[in-house]
């Protein structure tokens, strides 16, 4: 026997669907006594943190189901990112799809609201319940309570860890599952289930019933449940599973169906059926015993709630509405605190690493009086000086900053200040011609929420809006960090919208966005591959970059490829894709050690941005069909007269009289000059094509690097008199205490500071064309080292330098 929480049902609305009843459940009546049939005593631990997974049955029809939707929302942002994984399965609504009912069917799911904590256990408790009613708080706290039983005890942990990534192309999607055993599980017949779920899904209904407060937006929504793979027997300790897993998707899902809201979870999940009994009904249990979620595109604006006296979040519920319906990602800020009561929603407010995560922020205050603290007002700006935009608004801030010393902070930052504390508007209008005002009149003001303030735009701001009665209520600015700023000195997007007939609100946070867009080109860089690799013809590499802009549209990358870099014949690997960070490649059958990748970002104002790989990287072999002569580059301005400082990374050796005569004989020389640092006397050694009997340069060798007085010069190369090919193992370069003059005998090039890690190298010097025997030193990090060219460097003791080649 044992304890289960379940629901009893004071609404009796059912639907039959498949032969499945669905009945809606109502308020806690407390615990109540179940039949165990046959769970064993087994609580499930492990070394590894557990992700617990929550599965909520709802329906938009469903008139407690808005309750449970909120509570579960409100779990999954106060524990962002590490809290629960919740997946909603829709019943009988435009989300609903054939998977959900044999899911619901598989845990004999009572009724809707229903909500199943790792598939019902076992742990410290049986949780599969129906839930719902009215209150939102008294439904979040004890879903709250629930949670923390199932991440705290003896069944806190998992015998393994899950990580899952993937790449979004077209229709296609693809799945990169790794599961490592840190413990053996208790269950043997496990297997691999994997949900696909879209996010930010909008419901309308002109006829919906608003006195429950209706949620209209849904996260997390069940898209497909793709066949469970089965995990082997006799998994041990250091078990390592890898796993790649296609899905498609289905636009008729949705008719805006949008690539960026597609996010996965993975669950290791037992086969076995724990059953208990309540009366005549019979539940089923089908532990979790760990899980990962991957969302394929981050969210780029950040909304925070600055209102102290918020309760459950209402306000935010609106904007996010208007956010989906524009086709804008956006997280929600919440923390979890001690001391939130029902009454009371308190958050810990965003510090500058939360803020730097997003592109823009959207932070309204409602009516609060205290609107800013110190640290509030400093991450806000230390966020904007790095580049970021922000959209502030509400009743009381200018009024706040005017009564409190820190308007000059507004000024600053927002290019506005106080001007009067009650504007007595009760609606604004737009500025024509204005990006953001345009054409927008009769908007209301939430005058009830609190005093909305008149402002005075300073030097640097441009009035977007103005009350009704003429005073001004927006006022928009280009920040000193490039990104750009508004604020609005009274309440706007807090009012109720029972008929949804909000197409200005649409209107005023598109403008709003898209004019933050166009300050800055997106930010892109390419990760990997970033030179220095080495890939097999034909291989499976993964392409990685980040790039962030307030809106990459989800066609808003290109990809690119060349063999033959710095020449860069560049060749399409993919175009038009989504901004999910990486991509699968198969490398072309070529052999190559002058490759690189480059990815272009356009958002959605089509401003652009590229990166390119930092280095080469090699495909095949590395050495191209025909090296013949090398061609060392000598700068265009060298004329004759001039000192140039060369060396070669190919693998030969000579005399100076083969290796350096051009092959063409359109650059020529007369003195050419190495330092020896072994010899601490007389380390210059020389060869002169006037004197050749004062000549004591040695053979020359890939490591050296040589001074070469020129003659005459053709505008581009020195090229080799004999022919030669890259090492095929690293070079050893010997370095001496103090100062050597060195040749880089690599065709991969690489920094500096990472290339000479464990040298003790602290400094280097690169050639200057107008002072070529002055050392120019500089820090090791700020030196790129590339083929062809020479460099001094300086040691304190004799070392051997490995160079990768």
């Amino acid at each position: 026997m044992k304890g289960i929480k379940l629901m009893a049902s004071i609404l009796a609305i059912s639907m039959i669907m498949s032969g499945l009843a669905l009945v809606s459940a109502g308020t806690d009546t407390g615990e109540t006594s179940v039949d165990v049939i046959d769970e064993p005593p087994v609580i499930y631990a492990g070394s590894s943190p557990r992700t617990v997974v929550v599965e909520q049955f709802t329906s938009d029809w469903c008139p407690y189901c808005p309750t449970q939707t909120h509570s579960m929302e409100r779990l999954y942002e106060e524990y962002y990112p590490n809290g629960p994984i919740i997946i909603e399965y829709h019943t009988s609504d435009e989300f609903t799809v054939p998977d959900v009912i044999p899911r619901a069917n598989k845990y004999a799911v009572p009724g809707i609201p229903s909500v199943i904590f790792d598939g019902g256990g076992p742990y410290t408790d049986i949780h599969l319940r129906g839930s719902g009613g009215y209150d939102k708080y008294d439904v979040y706290v004890a879903d709250k309570a629930d949670y923390l039983e199932e991440t705290t005890g003896a069944g806190a942990g998992a015998p393994c860890t899950i990580d899952i990534e993937g790449d979004i192309e077209g229709l296609n999607g693809n799945l990169h599952v790794i599961l490592d055993f840190t413990d053996v599980p208790t269950e043997s017949s496990l297997e691999l289930t994997t949900v696909i779920m879209e996010s930010t899904k909008h419901h309308f209904d002109a006829n919906t019933n608003e006195v429950y407060g209706h949620h209209r937006v849904y996260n997390g929504v069940c898209r497909d449940i793709l066949d469970p793979i089965a995990l082997p027997g006799g998994i041990g300790v250091g078990t390592h599973l890898e796993y790649n897993i296609s899905f498609a998707l289905d636009p008729a899902w949705y008719p805006d169906m949008d690539p960026r809201d597609i996010s996965a979870v993975t669950m290791v999940q037992s086969t076995t059926n724990y059953d208990y009994k309540q009366g005549k009904d019979t539940y089923h249990n089908f532990p979790i015993l760990q899980a990962a979620k991957h969302e394929f595109v981050d969210a780029e604006v950040l909304l925070v709630n600055g209102d102290g006296t918020d309760a459950i979040d209402d306000n935010a519920d609106y904007i996010v509405e208007e956010l989906v319906k524009i086709g804008v990602k956006a997280r929600t800020w919440d923390t979890i605190e001690a001391t939130d009561t029902a009454l009371l929603n308190v958050k810990t407010m965003p510090t500058l690493a939360d803020l730097q995560k997003y592109s823009t922020v959207i932070w309204y205050t409602g009516p609060d009086t205290t609107t800013l603290d110190v640290a509030d007002r400093t991450n806000l700006q230390d966020y904007l000086i790095g580049g970021g935009n922000a959209f502030l608004t509400g009743s009381n801030i200018a009024e706040d900053a005017n009564s409190n010393g820190w308007n000059s902070w507004l000024q600053t930052n927002f290019k506005t200040s106080f001007a009067a504390g009650d504007s007595g508007g009760t609606s604004f209008n737009g500025i024509a011609s204005d990006p953001i005002g345009d054409g927008l009149s009769g908007l209301p003001v939430n005058t009830s929420a609190g005093t909305p303030d008149s402002i005075t735009a300073e030097i640097g701001g441009t009035v977007c809006f103005t009350y009704d009665n003429g005073p001004n209520m927006a006022v928009r600015s280009i920040h000193s960090g490039g990104g750009r700023t508004v604020f609005f000195g009274g309440d706007y997007f807090v009012m109720t919208d029972t008929i949804d007939a909000d197409s200005d609100d649409e209107t005023v946070l598109t403008r709003i966005l898209t004019w933050q867009n166009a300050a800055i080109p997106p930010e892109v860089e390419v990760t990997f591959p970033n030179g220095g690799e080495t890939f097999a013809q034909a291989e499976d590499v993964i392409i990685r970059w980040d790039a962030h802009d307030v809106d990459i549209p989800e066609n808003g990358i290109d990809i690119y490829y060349c063999t033959d870099y710095p020449t860069a014949t560049w060749q399409a690997i993919t175009t038009g894709t989504v901004n999910d960070g990486i991509h699968y490649w198969t490398t072309p059958s070529i052999d190559s050690s002058v490759c690189r990748i480059r990815v272009v970002a356009t958002d959605s104002e089509s401003l652009v941005t590229e990166d390119i790989s930092n280095f080469d990287f090699t495909i095949g072999s590395g050495v191209e069909p025909i090296l013949a002569p090398y061609d060392i580059p000598i700068p265009v301005a060298a004329g004759p007269g001039s000192w140039v400082f060369v060396s070669f990374p190919y693998a030969m050796t000579g005399d100076i009289e083969t290796v350096l005569t051009d092959a063409d004989g359109g650059t020529t020389w007369d003195i050419a000059k190495w330092f020896d640092a072994n010899d601490t006397l007389h380390p210059w050694r020389t060869h002169s094509r006037n004197s050749p009997g004062l000549s004591d340069m040695p053979m020359l060798t890939n490591s050296m690097g040589i001074w070469l007085h020129l003659t005459a010069h053709d505008g581009g190369v020195l090229t080799t008199g004999i022919d030669g090919d890259y090492s095929a193992a690293p070079v050893g370069v010997t370095l001496y205490p103090g100062w050597n003059l060195v040749g880089y005998p690599s065709a991969i090039g690489e920094n500096a500071f990472d290339s000479l890690l464990g040298t003790g190298a602290d400094r280097i010097a690169e050639y200057q064309a107008a002072s070529p025997y002055i050392v120019d030193e500089s820090d090791l990090t700020q030196v790129d080292l590339a083929e062809g060219n020479a460099y001094w460097i300086h040691v304190d003791a004799f070392v051997i330098w490995t160079v990768d080649v």
